[in-house]
Formats: C-alpha cells, structure tokens, sequence
C-alpha cells in the first residue's frame, strides 16, 4: 500500500492518496502517524477539510466493519487535536470503493463530520470547495 498526503495551501486542504491493496492495520497507523504530525501546525478555525482519492486502491484488505474503525479513529483524532468541524470529499469511482466510502459515511454521519462521496473527482472537487 502507498499513502500520500499534502496540505494544499491555496485550497486550505489535505489531499490524501491510496493506492494498492490496503489493510486496516496500515490505514490506521497512517492515519494516526499523519494527522497528529501535520494537522495540529495547519488547521485553521480548528477544521479539517480533506479530499480523499480512492481511485487506486484495492479494498480486499478492508473489511465492511474496518470502515467503522475508521470513522472512529477520525472522532478520536478530533478528541486529541481539538477539531470542531472535520469536511471531508470522498473520490471514489469503482463500485467497491464507492460501497465503501458510502458505509464510512453511515458511519460518519453523527453531525461531526460533513462528508461527500463522489464518482467523479471535479464534484468531490466542488463539494470541497462550498462546504
């Protein structure tokens, strides 16, 4: 698995990138590693905003309820870093990954996050951008 993220300055965002097969266990580690290290020093007015690419991914790794894991792992980070609004774009064009991010977004969907997820990378762009 390859994992990439960047703070976008101009858009006052982090681009994250997977790509290959994934595990639970790596997604988790980093996530935790990456967005203690980088969000504390960028966030502005204390939110997250992030456009996540799963356009290369393979979920084989990842069980459904793995998603759920995730979406706890976002709660514990806004615990510990002090988020109060966490905006997420979800791209992700292939039916499995798709499936995904639409169960992480059952899961996500208690009012701390904002999530959208999108087939087509210049709508998750535009959600992003409004939200």
């Amino acid at each position: 698995m390859s994992f990439f993220l960047k703070y976008n300055e101009e858009k006052r965002l982090y681009e994250s990138c997977f790509e290959g097969l994934l595990s639970l266990d790596e997604v988790l580690k980093h996530y935790r590693d990456f967005y203690i290290a980088e969000t504390s020093a960028r966030m502005v007015n204390s939110e997250l905003r992030e456009l996540v690419d799963l356009s290369a991914v393979e979920f084989s790794g990842i069980p459904a309820d793995g998603v759920r894991e995730i979406a706890r792992l976002y709660l514990e980070l806004r615990e510990e870093l002090s988020i109060d609004r966490i905006v997420l774009s979800i791209f992700a064009p292939t039916d499995i990954s798709f499936g995904m991010a639409r169960v992480f977004l059952a899961w996500a969907n208690d009012g701390v996050f904002e999530v959208g997820v999108f087939r087509d990378k210049d709508e998750a762009l535009d959600f992003i951008a409004r939200t």
